[in-house]
């Protein structure tokens, strides 16, 4: 049977037992929801050569993916490679002109173009899959950062967070605009309004030296609260935090909660070596060993890398994505602390499936299509390649 076909049926069979979107569907154990397989389909290899360092990867129909290679001080392009790992071309490259990059960043789909993202020269530059430039959107902000993550697709329609921050003169504090973006097939370009999100508090360490002068190094990737966001269809935008197994999904334009997914989850304690194996903790240990005297952090007064400032409890959600349909894929925390869990949602909010989420670079964000899931691995020298599965749905028996 099509995996749609059998999906759909899943979905009637949820429905018949009771479960309607947004229900408490089981706690996060081994069995208690059904089992989604991952079967490994391909590998591109980072040691081929066909890129250098992955930031983001995305693949069309056909399974091409496309990815961008953004080494600092070297490339700047998205690299095409066939599904059977054939470099295919190459857009964009190092340089200012129309369709170059200086700070790469996405890309992502708006429809059948692709869509990328350069902080540097403040533009957004749409594609054709051919690599030709369609159009570019620029603005005059002084300074661009981008948020995380700062592309995401929902079918037809892109949506961006722009962070710009207005470097004062010494003495002045800086002014931070967060500009929210939604790009269309047909080229138009909308301000979106910022759906409303709590105050998370401090979620970086800011270390001060003994010269008064603030070393900033934060946030802990893991342990940063959030918020976590993905893109919907119809202007929809999931947002969620870390410390919940909770996902709001809102109406972007009228800010109206229209769905909630939420499970009762287990939590996980913190160990010590879970702490202590934090690039960011052994990184301010360092400074500290340098400085030759005791760095402390601004938010708490505590030492910067201190036991003290250790969680009670590690994160429960690291990422959510959608796809161009609407499904989410959420990764959580393992309820035995070994690792993540994969959970797939259809687009009314009715839980699919689960299983155990291959070890992945958790600095490139998983990407899904149909019924293929792409990852960013990184081995022990450093090199990074992508690997692809195939996402087989809970049989119906």
């Amino acid at each position: 049977m099509h995996p749609l076909l059998r999906l759909a049926a899943f979905q009637m069979l949820v429905l018949e037992m009771g479960c309607s979107p947004g229900d408490y569907i089981g706690d996060g154990s081994p069995g208690a929801v059904p089992a989604i397989t991952l079967d490994h389909v391909s590998t591109f290899d980072g040691h081929a050569s066909l890129y250098g360092s992955v930031q983001a990867v995305v693949a069309d129909d056909s399974g091409q993916i496309y990815v961008s290679d953004t080494q600092y001080r070297g490339n700047q392009q998205i690299v095409v490679i066939s599904p059977n790992g054939v470099l295919r071309r190459s857009i964009g490259r190092q340089g200012e002109g129309p369709g170059e990059f200086q700070a790469l960043v996405g890309p992502t789909w708006v429809g059948q173009q692709i869509l990328a993202m350069d902080v540097r020269l403040r533009r957004f530059t749409f594609f054709e899959p051919s690599g030709r430039v369609a159009r570019t959107w620029a603005w005059d902000w002084p300074f661009v950062t981008s948020a995380t993550p700062p592309l995401m697709s929902g079918g037809s329609s892109a949506y961006a967070l722009v962070r710009a921050v207005n470097r004062q003169v010494q003495g002045q504090s800086d002014s931070q605009i967060d500009e929210y973006l939604i790009f269309r097939a047909d080229g138009t370009v909308e301000d979106a309004p910022r759906v409303s999100e709590p105050e998370m508090g401090p979620s970086s360490v800011v270390c001060l030296m003994p010269d008064g002068v603030s070393f900033q190094g934060g946030p802990l990737p893991y342990f940063d609260r959030g918020p976590l966001r993905a893109f919907l269809p119809n202007d929809r935008l999931a947002l969620a935090y870390r410390d919940t197994f909770r996902i709001d999904i809102v109406d972007i334009h009228t800010q109206e909660v229209v769905k909630i997914i939420r499970r009762p989850y287990p939590r996980v304690s913190v160990s010590r070596d879970e702490w202590e194996s934090q690039p960011e903790i052994q990184f301010f240990r360092d400074l500290a060993r340098e400085a030759g005297t005791e760095l402390r952090d601004r938010n708490t007064g505590g030492p910067c890398a201190s036991d003290d400032l250790r969680p009670d409890f590690l994160p429960i959600l690291r990422t959510i994505v959608s796809d161009d349909t609407g499904q989410l894929l959420v990764e959580a925390t393992a309820a035995d602390g070994n690792g993540f869990t994969f959970t797939l949602y259809d687009s009314t909010g009715s839980l699919i499936g689960e299983t155990r989420m291959p070890d992945r670079d958790p600095d490139v964000r998983p990407y899904f299509r149909g019924d293929r899931l792409y990852i960013g691995t990184i081995d022990s020298l450093g090199v990074q390649s992508i690997e692809v599965y195939e996402i087989r749905l809970p049989s119906l028996k």
